[in-house]
């Protein structure tokens, strides 16, 4: 989603996967790698300015139909992903706490001086992403149960379960 010059993504929105995190922060350094490219690109051929800054936060969003019918999330863990970015620097990527406790041991970080953000009473920790630990994706590093997805296991049996019968 749009708003201002900010865009918002949303991991595990409607359905909860056990890598949504892994994903954000894959889908992070990606979006920063992205951008400094073009803004390399727009700088030698316009002289046009680029940056962006990244906060990754992970937790319980209130999820609704907004004005207009569009999607709206609200909630602690959004405040404090937008005040991750706003306290960010050119090109940084920083991790709320439950981010960095659910990826800890798949990404290069530095922990931050915890610090106080508006609309919070409680100090914010935070880490510095250095760098992701391997280049493999970071689902494929980390095994870790399936949490909220009986549905969807059931329908992979089932398939299977179909397949097996259509070759006996």
């Amino acid at each position: 989603k749009f708003i201002g010059d900010a865009i918002v993504g949303f991991f595990g929105l409607t359905e909860v996967h056990e890598d949504d995190a892994q994903r954000a922060v894959r889908a992070a350094v990606e979006l920063r790698d992205a951008v400094a490219e073009l803004r390399d690109e727009l700088r030698g051929t316009h002289g046009i300015e680029l940056g962006v800054k990244i906060g990754v936060n992970s937790g319980d969003v209130f999820v609704g139909a907004g004005s207009q019918r569009e999607m709206f999330a609200t909630g602690d863990s959004v405040n404090v992903a937008a005040r991750l970015e706003q306290h960010a620097s050119e090109g940084e990527i920083l991790l709320g706490e439950r981010t960095f406790r659910l990826v800890e041991d798949l990404v290069d970080s530095e922990a931050l001086e915890p610090f106080a953000v508006k609309g919070r009473k409680a100090l914010v920790s935070a880490w510095r992403l250095l760098g992701l630990a391997s280049a493999e994706p970071l689902s494929h590093r980390h095994q870790v149960p399936f949490i909220g997805r009986e549905r969807q296991l059931e329908e992979l049996r089932s398939a299977l379960a179909r397949v097996h019968d259509d070759r006996s």
